[in-house]
């Protein structure tokens, strides 16, 4: 029986503590914004874009992690490919991967129109998809690890503009009712406890550069983007608050000149997010 080199037991464990504690942080995050619509009523605030992006995503992300796990065609594939070495696809990433598919879908039913935009963003996607599976009937040197590949890519490029519709909304309306501050510190907490995960099983595997290259860059960007979104949020000085008592804070007031007038950003964050509590 071939022994662990010194170290790799105790990586593999803190990268299964940091695995599930992201994949519980990542879970829970997507229930603030869920039980705020419902406790509101609807869904001002809220960009539909946002979500859309957010469903094309991870469509093709739970696709991509489906198959790595469960397929032995795409994981032979893969080790044909990568000197027999093996994805780093976990099964935490899989339940994520449709936990979060699944409550976006039911978030996205209860939201309003799509700009032009985000229409050809999506037709696009449709499109180039579709075009890949007529290419692997007609050029059988296409395998299906290379449509997994396809896919993350669909999915790091949504990572790419995720954010963007809901920050302009945010900028437009001066205010981040109906954007939940809980999503966005959960999520960059599991972004960030990812990104550990990831280092600690390259580090184990010897090979930083061989692990998929769309999951790296999505959880970067997701653990970024998050914190992007947490500045508009300290910044424009939303409520968060239930459906009645619903406030709009102008950005000058009583309240918020003291807030700017603190240096340390992330004090503003904290005092901001103790407001939004309380409210």
């Amino acid at each position: 029986m071939t022994m662990d080199p010194p170290g790799v037991p105790v990586a593999r464990a803190f990268s299964a503590i940091f695995g599930w504690t992201c994949f519980v942080a990542w879970s829970i995050s997507f229930w603030p914004q869920v039980i705020l619509n419902f406790r509101r009523k609807g869904v001002e605030g809220l960009s539909l874009d946002f979500l859309s992006y957010k469903v094309v995503g991870f469509t093709c992300y739970s696709i991509y992690t489906l198959a790595f796990s469960a397929s032995e065609v795409v994981q032979d594939q893969y080790r044909a490919r990568n000197n027999g070495a093996s994805n780093l696809v976990a099964p935490n990433d899989v339940v994520f991967a449709v936990h979060a598919w699944v409550l976006t879908i039911i978030t996205w039913k209860a939201t309003h129109s799509l700009s032009v935009l985000c229409k050809v963003v999506i037709l696009a996607a449709m499109g180039s998809i579709a075009t890949y599976l007529i290419a692997m009937v007609v050029k059988p040197s296409i395998e299906e690890l290379d449509l997994m590949n396809f896919l993350g890519s669909w999915k790091l490029g949504m990572s790419l503009i995720i954010y963007l519709p809901q920050m302009f909304m945010n900028y437009r309306n001066k205010s981040t009712v109906g954007w939940s501050i809980h999503n966005i510190i959960l999520d960059a907490t599991g972004g960030t406890l990812s990104l550990v995960q990831l280092f600690l099983d390259a580090w184990i595997a010897w090979r930083i550069t061989d692990g998929p290259l769309e999951g790296w860059v999505s959880r970067a960007l997701s653990g970024n983007g998050t914190k992007l979104t947490m500045c508009s949020t300290a910044r424009r000085g939303g409520s968060n608050s239930g459906a009645g008592r619903e406030r709009r804070v102008k950005w000058g007031s009583r309240p918020e000149r003291k807030i700017a007038n603190i240096k340390c950003p992330s004090l503003k964050l904290v005092i901001e997010f103790k407001r939004s509590l309380s409210a």
